[in-house]
């Protein structure tokens, strides 16, 4: 995993040395409307630079990556990486569940454990995905999807409802 990263841009005469690569892809969509040039350079540290002597000689940085903002689309592919994978969460106490799809359900599923949860993982017909992971340690469930909303009607803490069971409806 790379230390510090650095950009170039104008032609190499401008260059920032930031954290990590969410703030490299943060700088560039904030400086690239602004900048003389439309290419930054992305370059992250690499080993040590050794002299002959064995000595420490500097840091080095080797180019991993030409961002080209004049490129159709490529602000966007930028965003779309800086967003998190799944907008749509919830997490629910341990409680009685039914889980429920709104409209069309998934096409294709898969299922998997680990030693801390179970995990069911729904694919749709327009590629979008919804996770729900069940937790080993205490029964509680985190539902993760790109695809909507995620609506919880809860029955279980209402004494008045004729289904105790707490319905979560998946988009």
């Amino acid at each position: 995993m790379p230390g510090e990263w650095q950009v170039r841009f104008d032609g190499g005469r401008q260059q920032r040395y930031l954290a990590d690569r969410t703030a490299v892809l943060r700088y560039v969509l904030a400086v690239g409307p602004h900048a003389a040039g439309p290419r930054f350079e992305v370059f992250a540290e690499a080993g040590p630079v050794r002299l002959a002597d064995g000595s420490d000689g500097g840091r080095q940085f080797t180019l991993v990556e030409v961002i080209d903002l004049s490129r159709p689309g490529e602000a966007e592919r930028l965003r779309a990486e800086l967003r998190p994978p799944y907008p749509y969460q919830l997490r629910l106490p341990l409680a009685p569940y039914r889980f429920v799809w709104r409209d069309e359900a998934a096409v294709d599923a898969e299922k998997s454990a680990t030693d801390s949860y179970t995990e069911e993982r729904y694919r749709h017909a327009d590629g979008s995905c919804t996770v729900i992971r069940e937790y080993r340690a205490d029964g509680s469930y985190h539902i993760m999807s790109d695809r909507g909303e995620i609506e919880l009607i809860d029955n279980a803490n209402d004494p008045y409802a004729p289904d105790p069971v707490s319905v979560v409806r998946l988009a």
